[in-house]
């Protein structure tokens, strides 16, 4: 920071002396200091440009038709992006994706470089922000792209949409939540048989031609092959689906039995290859889908339609670990329960009854008790025991209101005499709530008696006969 104020005091003398001293562009009055890798991947976050969704549905999924090549100089300033393999490793085991793809978020997405060896992005990627995914999924494509490559030398393969840094929805795709999927455009040939280096997605029919500006060109099936066996055979992820155009995926499958290809590689290839039945048929790019990595199933990752069974869902991995967690939340220390709690919250999963209860009925944690709490009534675990010593412990309004308008759905008859003390004892928005569920659980209303005494008061006197005389026909 000093350095910085420094030079702008010597740039402030050099414009009231301009005469005097000289101040060209070959002026160097400092240096910045180096920023580490990881450093620069948490402060170099791309501003996310979005489109209006009029101008989307104009301009197609990717934009116009034909984009201007990408010049040196802005192949300078994408290059400065920092590479995958230079992040840190810390920062890399904590790249997971959350949910599933079409409801779920990434944590500490990986950005992939707009412009590598063997890859290049749409330019319209580079400004949406969608180049980020997980780092098992950038490293695949990474290898898929340089085993085409070396194969058949270029062009260097063209992405589409991944993900945002942190997930969730995206203007372009009803998925892409989660740092899982990824669009490649279909590699393609001109007439002559040579491969073409494009920028955009090429539309092809059934016959296996496109469109680039006047020409027509064709679909490259041995470079398109290479790039799906490639990803059927990544030693880092699982590949789920390869969506795609059917007839296009027929000339895949048919090249693939006429070069020779395992049977094992063809039968995988028949399953994951496939156009889609709910949404467009992708004739114009490969829309791919992983599985969830190990890491990201214990955080919460969950995978949905179809798994192989040559593909591990970690399912064994899952139970262990939930064992684990179950036990903690009777763990000695509060920091443990807490991140045990925190754990399942993010898995979705149904922890046992009475550990539960009893954490939220002894525990310190404001923070922990809420979550419990929002646990039991999720899973439906709260008791008619436990709803007295829970609404003693509960601090804040909020929480107990929460409770009785969960309470008044629970059909046990023994509820409302439960809840009558809070109409003489609570304050104005707690009776509200009480008012509301008796409401709800008996089917009856009553309007506040004249008489002495506080009305709220005179009201529970009402509910208190009531209940007493129709203890056994509430529901």
């Amino acid at each position: 920071m000093k350095l910085l104020s420094k030079s702008l005091f010597l740039y402030g003398i050099c414009f009231i002396l301009n005469s005097w001293i000289p101040c060209g562009e070959t002026t160097t009055f400092f240096v910045l200091p180096s920023v580490s890798a990881a450093e620069s991947v948490e402060t170099s976050v791309d501003s996310t440009l979005y489109r209006p969704r009029e101008s989307y549905l104009r301009a197609g999924r990717y934009g116009a038709t034909h984009h201007t090549p990408p010049t040196a100089k802005n192949k300078m300033k994408l290059a400065r992006s920092i590479p995958v393999n230079e992040v840190d490793d810390l920062l890399r085991d904590e790249s997971l994706s959350l949910g599933t793809v079409t409801r779920g978020k990434m944590r500490s997405g990986i950005k992939m470089e707009t412009f590598g060896p063997t890859w290049h992005f749409i330019p319209s990627v580079g400004k949406r922000g969608t180049n980020y995914a997980t780092y098992p999924l950038i490293l695949a494509l990474e290898q898929a792209s340089k085993d085409v490559f070396d194969r058949h030398g270029g062009p260097k393969m063209l992405l589409g949409n991944m993900s945002f840094r942190s997930g969730g929805d995206i203007p372009w795709s009803v998925s892409h939540n989660s740092g899982r999927d990824a669009d490649i455009a279909f590699y393609a040939i001109d007439a002559n048989g040579d491969s073409i280096e494009h920028n955009h997605f090429i539309r092809f029919n059934r016959r296996l031609k496109g469109t680039l500006g006047d020409k027509t060109v064709f679909f490259d099936i041995p470079r398109n092959w290479s790039l799906v066996r490639s990803l059927i055979q990544s030693e880092v992820v699982q590949l789920q689906w390869a969506f795609l155009y059917n007839p296009l995926r027929r000339a895949l499958l048919k090249h693939a039995k006429e070069i020779g290809e395992s049977e094992d590689l063809i039968l995988r290839a028949e399953r994951i290859l496939k156009q889609p039945s709910d949404a467009a048929p992708h004739r114009d790019h490969f829309h791919l889908r992983v599985f969830c990595s190990l890491k990201s199933v214990l955080h919460g990752c969950r995978n949905t339609g179809r798994t192989w069974d040559w593909a591990n869902d970690y399912s064994d991995e899952y139970k262990r670990h939930l064992e684990k967690l179950f036990e903690k939340l009777s763990a000695r220390t509060e920091l443990e329960r807490a991140e045990a709690l925190n754990s399942l919250h993010d898995l979705q999963a149904r922890p046992p009854r009475r550990p539960l209860l009893q954490l939220i009925q002894h525990t310190t944690l404001p923070s922990s008790r809420q979550l419990g709490l929002k646990l039991a009534m999720r899973h439906d675990l709260i008791d008619h025991d436990s709803i007295e010593p829970i609404f003693e412990v509960l601090a804040e309004q909020k929480s107990k209101i929460k409770l009785i308008e969960y309470l008044q759905t629970r059909p046990d008859t023994r509820i409302p005499s439960l809840l009558l003390p809070l109409l003489r004892t609570g304050e104005r928005p707690l009776r509200d709530a009480v008012r509301k569920a008796l409401a709800q659980i008996t089917n009856h209303s009553f309007p506040v008696p004249d008489g002495k005494g506080p009305a709220h008061h005179r009201l529970a006197d009402v509910w208190e006969k009531w209940i007493s005389e129709n203890d056994e026909g509430i529901f």
